[in-house]
């Protein structure tokens, strides 16, 4: 090729206005020409190549893209301010409500504080706050957890952030299950077995347990609830049942919570009488034989 055809090429490539990608990954970020200001993109391979690739060309203004998360969005528009965007969404795998994409555009008017008055509304969103991985908190509330971890992975901080309200992660939830929650008993049951039996960090279940105890007002002593509930195997932490851990709570524990503890306190009372009989037997013989 002489320089008269690479000089054309080059004068060409300047006068370029508009870059067309059928697939955006790592593989082909690079860096247009000064000159191109539009770019449409069928297909992203996910949000973190697309933001390379508008690092790398600050001269784009106009983007016409798909998108798999319609949160991205937001996150897109409040990165770059500069940019007009065209978002597709007819092929986007999340149904993030709008109060949720808004709250994340606009942070200063996120509610304060707690945003329900239904008890089990109220512990999703102090555990929320006091926990510092989203992701177990999360984890209880599905009923499938592998399912679960694959999606959340695929989540920005931001995302996760904005589920901080019961009402958020009930939709969320319910569009990823494809099915509606349905706030009863058993359902509660589940998610309190899941929170105790997924960590045995003593100061994540102190954290559950505290809120728990506020919540629903037990009136326990949380160090023997702790013990209470690190007594137990597995198998009995997935089959107790909210309102059985609620009575004993309010007794303080004085019920044993394991067949073994059981065992061992009948065993204790047994050996203290026996002791006390035969103290009895003693004094009762030194006096009158």
């Amino acid at each position: 090729m002489d320089d008269y055809a690479v000089t054309n090429i080059s004068d060409l490539s300047q006068k370029l206005k508009t870059s067309y990608f059928n697939r955006l990954d790592d593989k082909n970020i690079i860096a247009l020409p000064q000159s191109v200001t539009t770019v449409r993109i069928k297909n992203s391979d996910n949000l973190n190549s697309l933001i390379l690739f508008l690092d790398k060309n600050p001269s784009v203004k106009y983007v016409t893209t798909d998108l798999k998360y319609k949160f991205e969005a937001a996150i897109l528009i409040d990165k770059y301010r500069h940019i007009y965007f065209n978002f597709n969404f007819s092929f986007a795998k999340d149904y993030s409500s709008f109060k949720s994409v808004y709250g994340y555009l606009h942070p200063e008017c996120k509610q304060k504080g707690i945003s329900s008055s239904e008890p089990d509304h109220i512990l999703y969103e102090l555990l929320f706050h006091r926990l510092s991985d989203k992701f177990e908190l999360l984890l209880s509330y599905f009923d499938r957890s592998d399912e679960c971890k694959r999606i959340l992975r695929e989540r920005s901080p931001e995302f996760i952030d904005s589920l901080s309200t019961f009402e958020e992660a009930k939709l969320f939830i319910e569009n990823k299950s494809n099915h509606k929650i349905r706030e009863n008993e058993s359902y509660y049951d589940r998610v309190f077995q899941n929170q105790i039996t997924q960590n045995q960090d003593d100061q994540y279940l102190r954290i559950i347990l505290t809120v728990y105890d506020e919540v629903f007002q037990l009136g326990g002593n949380i160090d023997q609830a702790l013990v209470g509930i690190k007594l137990m195997s597995q198998e009995q932490r997935k089959n107790l049942k909210r309102e059985e851990y609620f009575k004993r709570c309010k007794n303080n524990w004085q019920l044993s919570v394991t067949p073994q503890l059981q065992l061992n306190t009948m065993f204790n009372e047994s050996t203290l009488q026996e002791s006390i009989r035969a103290l009895i037997y003693q004094i009762l013989k030194k006096q009158y034989f």
